[in-house]
């Protein structure tokens, strides 16, 4: 074999590694892990929420959706892009440098929230912390390798489902193998349209011999959450802020409730808002008319700390996703949920 061989079978082996090799690493370390049996259960039974592919299937909102549905239950997470480090039980003096968005958000609700990098030894402090507590759902740790889940649910966006990628990270959105998807306990076909038909949802029940589900995700109404009480009128001029995965979605779906979204700054996921970014959005609403300005629950999260550093009279409104478990089955998913994590 020539030297113009061996240089093309080296840069399709490189080729490979790049479409398939994050996926692959992420397979054969939990593979390995099942095999000398390194993994293994919490002291508390836990229920893992999560997706093959990157960001957008709807975790959080699920995640909020069980932990209410639910009782005596804690919800932890890793706590992305935090500056801190180890176990924190989240309270109403952290900010989203101390935990991270999505914590935050979850707390807001109501929720009992904890951030840990090591889902084992946090759902034993989390027990320590408070023994009337008897599940605990993870929000990401899906690929937490030493954790093996009492119950595993699957999370796939309908419009785009893992099963039609194609490559791994970076140049596609898979974090695992498709043939993962079957390790779970359950899937949850996230995002559907309420009418979607009993052949489609068929056809993608014949993918697995486990339990799907299909659920509607719903943007709420507007709720005013800072500045002086501002009515929703007519002909309004709005300023959306995102820095989510869907922000164009949830720019379309508040303009099809007639909403004049006259400007849109859009982030990449979880971006840090910044003092830079919050006098723009002053300039361009002074210049364009906008009276108030709209973003998800988690931006607001992270606008929080920003917005108490520096006075803005500006009206701003959130909007959450709300879910619903289709054709009546959120109780045949709870009592699975349930029977598997029973103390």
């Amino acid at each position: 074999m020539g030297t113009a061989g061996i240089s093309f079978i080296f840069l399709s082996i490189i080729l490979l590694f790049l479409l398939f090799g994050y996926s692959l690493i992420s397979e054969l370390r939990i593979r390995f892990a099942h095999a000398v049996g390194t993994r293994k259960r919490a002291i508390l039974p836990t229920v893992v929420v999560g997706n093959l592919t990157v960001g957008g299937s709807g975790k959080t909102p699920f995640v909020q959706y069980l932990s209410h549905k639910l009782t005596k239950n804690a919800v932890l997470l890793r706590g992305y892009r935090r500056k801190t480090k180890g176990f924190i039980e989240v309270n109403s003096m952290h900010d989203v440098l101390d935990v991270g968005d999505e914590a935050l958000e979850h707390f807001q609700q109501e929720l009992k929230v904890f951030v840990g990098e090591n889902r084992i030894e946090a759902v034993e402090k989390i027990h320590q912390t408070d023994n009337d507590l008897e599940l605990v759902i993870l929000d990401d740790g899906l690929q937490h390798v030493a954790l093996e889940p009492h119950y595993g649910l699957l999370l796939t966006d309908y419009q785009h489902p893992f099963w039609n990628e194609k490559f791994s990270i970076p140049f596609g959105k898979l974090r695992q193998f498709k043939s993962s998807a079957h390790d779970f306990d359950a899937w949850v076909v996230t995002k559907c349209p309420l009418n979607i038909s009993k052949i489609e949802m068929d056809e993608i029940r014949s993918k697995t011999e486990m339990p799907v589900f299909f659920a509607n995700y719903k943007t709420s109404e507007l709720k005013q959450c800072y500045g002086a009480k501002h009515p929703v009128g007519e002909g309004l001029k709005w300023g959306l802020i995102t820095g989510i995965v869907n922000g164009r979605r949830l720019r379309l779906t508040l303009e099809s409730r007639d909403l004049n979204v006259v400007r849109h700054w859009e982030y990449s996921d979880h971006y840090l808002f910044g003092k830079e970014d919050l006098f723009r959005w002053i300039a361009d609403s002074k210049d364009e008319g906008i009276v108030a300005w709209i973003c998800s629950r988690k931006d607001f999260m992270r606008m929080k700390t920003l917005l108490e550093e520096i006075e803005v009279d500006v009206p701003i409104f959130e909007v959450h996703t709300e879910v619903e478990i289709l054709n009546s089955e959120e109780e045949v998913l709870l009592n699975l949920i349930k029977a598997k994590t029973h103390k």
